[in-house]
């Protein structure tokens, strides 16, 4: 019998440890949890283009590098007989990117080459120094592009 009434008693200090425990868990709804929560913007902006590229396919690239191999974001369009197009990424992570955008002509896939068409946000077609683009929590950045033809 002893032994017994010793379970019940370490069950009941278990459970009202765990009560404990369990109570001071959870979060209070009037106090939403602080912490590590990821924020967010969007880029938006004119591709301006200097001919019309009808049949081609224009790509702007929202990216923490600008190698052209891996990219956060890729948005594309079939070209018509149009000088300039709107592009827009939401749901961006805070940070600084490149943003940039071009055209292959012809059967060109990339790298851009002779004739291809590219242009990074604030540079013309030569890639800026470092990401130039600053996407803050909430807010939408603009980030008009101008295309120019590669020599």
């Amino acid at each position: 019998m002893k032994h017994r009434m010793r379970g019940f008693i370490a069950l009941v200090i278990l459970g009202g440890f765990g009560l404990f425990i369990w109570s001071g868990c959870g979060g209070d709804d009037d106090n939403p949890v602080s912490g590590n929560i990821p924020k967010f913007g969007a880029v938006t902006g004119i591709v301006t283009l200097p001919h019309a590229t009808k049949g081609e396919v224009l790509w702007a690239i929202i990216d923490d590098d600008a190698d052209g191999e891996e990219y956060y974001a890729v948005a594309w369009t079939n070209c018509e007989d149009y000088l300039t197009y709107e592009y827009l990424f939401t749901h961006v992570p805070v940070g600084k990117y490149y943003v940039y955008a071009g055209v292959f002509i012809g059967d060109s896939d990339g790298p851009p080459e002779k004739g291809d068409l590219l242009g990074y946000y604030g540079t013309g077609r030569t890639p800026p120094n470092s990401a130039n683009v600053i996407i803050a929590d909430s807010d939408t950045t603009l980030c008009n592009i101008t295309l120019e033809v590669i020599p």
